[in-house]
């Protein structure tokens, strides 16, 4: 294997803050507190934050690139919604099952969410409608937030059913036996655990389950319909 030493960087993932002195040819490598791979961005300090910031950048310059289609009287409601899904929507999620969200971040990806379908329902906030009526005019089933989590659940059995000599299988059970974990892995078992709350399962039954493809993916809709018959009724 042969590494290029121009395109070489570093990167500390873990506790505390510490530098590296790698070399490469006899030339120190830059350490960098972010790193794009494959689309997602990893950061050192920042967890999913800085990738779910980024991801809301890339969404917003195609929404905004798309603004022909949203202000057209002659494309239909359900038309545009297709086009918001297929082109926008796909560019945010991406990674999104790998997201550690706190409450900040789930509060400016629904900005970004409702202010593009008042776009596309064609109103502003001087109109003084409701998320919840704007959403049920466009036939919007499922939030951002809610598809994350949807996308989050399938990960997690997609990830349980691997073999056990795959990495990410063995990973997923070290971090739920091991007693001491890194930051970011608290994180994400706290999400897994937040998301079996709301399906009202232990994180032990929810990895037996997830076992079942067919049995998982009718837990996981079932509790989309929970969310969104709750949500309706407020």
């Amino acid at each position: 294997m042969r590494i290029n030493a121009s395109k070489t960087e570093t990167q500390f993932l873990g506790k505390g803050d510490k530098c590296f002195d790698i070399q490469v040819n006899g030339q120190c490598r830059q350490q960098t507190e972010r790193f794009i791979y494959l689309g997602g961005t990893t950061s050192s300090k920042e967890g999913s934050e800085a990738d779910v910031s980024r991801r809301i950048g890339i969404a917003r310059g195609i929404f905004h690139a798309l603004s022909k289609v949203w202000t057209s009287k002659d494309i239909k409601k359900s038309t545009k919604i297709e086009v918001f899904e297929i082109l926008v929507l796909s560019s945010l999620l991406y990674n999104s099952e790998t997201w550690c969200m706190k409450a900040v971040s789930k509060h400016r990806i629904k900005v970004f969410e409702m202010a593009c379908l008042r776009k596309i329902k064609g109103v502003t906030k001087r109109d003084k409608l409701r998320n919840s009526d704007i959403q049920r005019r466009l036939k919007w089933k499922h939030d951002v937030i809610q598809r994350i989590q949807q996308m989050r659940l399938k990960f997690l059995g997609h990830v349980v059913r691997m073999s056990n000599d795959r990495f990410p299988h063995y990973g997923y059970e070290w971090i739920c036996s091991w007693n001491e974990k890194p930051r970011e892995t608290e994180e994400t078992m706290e999400s897994i655990r937040e998301d079996c709350d709301e399906m009202k399962v232990d994180l032990h039954t929810a990895t037996h389950v997830a076992h079942d493809q067919r049995q998982w993916r009718e837990s996981v809709n079932e509790l989309l319909t929970r969310v969104d018959e709750t949500s309706q009724r407020q």
